[in-house]
């Protein structure tokens, strides 16, 4: 958090649009963190949001679904998570990842298609019961 707030300091006299410093701030803190994180590890599930500790019946359908969120590249997990757990407008996910709308719902139809086939996949062979 640090770091961001001091890019942001050295960068804010080039900031255009004064109403925009929230996403413009937002970007910085987001690339801040990608550039912390090794591009080439294995994060799998401790990279996404789960709801761990449930001993109910959902349990294992969350689980599904937290092992299908993992299975996908980085850039297709970071859309879910804004857009469905973070419940980001397309709007704030544009200035988070600075992709158009078009582009934004291409690929979360594109990730929710790959989710839907690893879940099903998971139900046919028992592993989602």
């Amino acid at each position: 958090a640090q770091e961001s707030v001091a890019k942001a300091l050295v960068g804010l006299m080039k900031l255009r649009q004064a109403e925009r410093i929230g996403h413009w701030q937002s970007r910085i803190c987001r690339n801040v963190a990608h550039d912390m994180v090794p591009r080439k590890t294995d994060r799998a599930l401790d990279e996404v949001p789960a709801q761990r500790g449930n001993s109910g019946p959902d349990s294992s359908e969350h689980e599904a679904v937290h092992r299908a969120l993992a299975r996908l590249t980085p850039e297709a997990r970071e859309l879910i998570t804004l857009r469905y757990y973070n419940s980001c407008s397309y709007e704030q996910i544009t200035a988070v990842t600075g992709l158009s709308k078009p582009a934004i719902n291409g690929r979360l139809t594109r990730a929710k298609q790959k989710m839907a086939t690893y879940l099903k996949r998971a139900t046919q062979t028992g592993e989602l019961q």
